[in-house]
């Protein structure tokens, strides 16, 4: 059973959120074009990324705890994340829409955070461009720090308590992939730099998938995620 632990992984993401979705008055399901955008224009880009990065070594997959199932060198658990993961958090989206107020955030927050984001990811290409996870992970965050400013989004108390809700969710879960590991690195990949098990690089790749597909989902729709 342990080689079913990583497509457990995404069930247990993804299942109780979509139920939610019908129970609930926060209904992510009905907001079909958002989410389609969101899947073609940002999960498939992170998906061929995600593909050329297995290919040249900068992630594995340990065989422990995956079906073997792959397609292209890439475990189909891995394609499910990119569905199952980002329609978890339009749900918690949805839910910091319905109980955070609309407004602006001070706007010291959105520039000392996005400040930071783009700071250290200018320094991280500059100081670290031969390790190919670092270097793309960077350059991801960058493109999202100027999307999110570009957009406004940034700039709202929403925003800012979804990143919270984001970080620790995400906490939780890459801990298991990455503490196991399910996910390996290369070490000529990444820069070493860890929070417990999870390498400074997922960081970023958290923040720029997660936050491109919600960009993109509240570009084409902008639901209100409540019936």
């Amino acid at each position: 059973m342990r080689n079913l632990l990583y497509l457990f992984i995404n069930l247990v993401i993804f299942l109780p959120v979509l139920v939610l979705s019908f129970k609930t008055d926060v209904k992510p399901h009905k907001h079909v074009k958002g989410l389609l955008a969101g899947y073609f224009l940002v999960s498939l880009p992170f998906i061929i990324w995600d593909i050329w990065a297995v290919s040249q070594g900068h992630w594995a997959f340990n065989g422990q705890y995956i079906t073997g199932v792959s397609l292209f060198g890439m475990p189909i658990e891995e394609y499910l994340f990119f569905v199952t993961v980002p329609f978890a958090m339009i749900y918690v989206w949805g839910v910091v829409k319905k109980f955070v107020a609309d407004g602006s955030a001070m706007i010291l927050v959105p520039l000392l955070f996005l400040g930071l984001a783009a700071g250290s990811s200018v320094w991280l290409l500059v100081s670290q461009w031969s390790n190919g996870y670092t270097r793309f992970a960077a350059i991801a965050m960058l493109i999202t720090v100027v999307v999110a400013v570009l957009s406004r989004l940034a700039f709202t108390k929403r925003f800012w308590a979804f990143q919270l809700l984001l970080l620790g969710l995400f906490l939780i879960f890459n801990s298991v992939l990455t503490g196991l590991p399910i996910v390996t690195y290369g070490s000529d990949a990444i820069v070493g730099l860890r929070i417990g098990d999870i390498p400074i690089e997922d960081f970023y790749f958290n923040f720029a998938f997660i936050n491109l597909f919600l960009l993109v989902f509240n570009r084409v729709d902008s639901p209100r995620l409540t019936s």
